[in-house]
């Protein structure tokens, strides 16, 4: 079994207190990635200064077969989750 070479996901922060920074994740034995204001997450924002990020807002989701694959669900957040500056309305794959 191959996969499509993906080592890494490449995160780019529009808003909020990580504006203009961009995130470089290894996927190296991940399966998930969670993303929210709650401190548990793997992506954690601050709750006092990322308000439009929901405690539980977004899960980046590790598909491992033949090539990775990317799933990312909106945890039904208040504002929504965006891929390329487009909302996503229901589990996008990549």
């Amino acid at each position: 079994m191959s996969n499509n070479g993906v080592k890494q996901i490449v995160i780019r922060h529009v808003f909020g207190s990580k504006a203009n920074q961009i995130e470089h994740i290894s996927l190296a034995g991940v399966n998930e990635i969670t993303i929210g204001r709650d401190p548990k997450s793997n992506r954690a924002f601050d709750s006092s200064r990322d308000d439009v990020v929901s405690r539980r807002h977004a899960v980046i989701r590790v598909v491992r077969g033949d090539r990775i694959s990317l799933r990312l669900p909106d945890l039904g957040s208040n504002n929504g989750t965006f891929h390329n500056g487009e909302r996503i309305m229901a589990e996008m794959a990549s």
